[in-house]
């Protein structure tokens, strides 16, 4: 598990900063705008997932979507912490990918 990983919270909020001051409001509200928006644009991206964001039922659902399983002590390269920081230019980079694939 990448220990430089930051927050569900950390991340949003990194998003919403590069992005120019967007809201980040709780899970419950974001889920409920989320399959709003799935329902109204039923061949956008988020229409594609939306059963799977419709059974979240609360944050640390979530968040548990989002976290890493823990590995055994045998596990080639266990030892070594090759995942990069998680920083602003990393979620520039992921930020871009979402824009030109049109899914937001």
């Amino acid at each position: 598990m990448n220990g430089n990983t930051p927050s569900f919270g950390d991340l949003f909020g990194i998003m919403a900063a590069i992005q120019g001051h967007q809201e980040v409001v709780p899970f419950i509200e974001w889920q409920k705008r989320a399959l709003a928006h799935a329902r109204a644009r039923p061949k956008s991206s988020l229409a594609r997932i939306a059963t799977v964001v419709g059974i979240l039922l609360h944050d640390e659902t979530a968040a548990g979507m989002l976290k890493g399983s823990t590995v055994g002590e045998h596990v080639f390269g266990i030892e070594a912490d090759s995942v990069p920081p998680f920083n602003k230019q990393c979620v520039r980079r992921y930020l871009s990918r979402i824009i030109q694939s049109n899914a937001l």
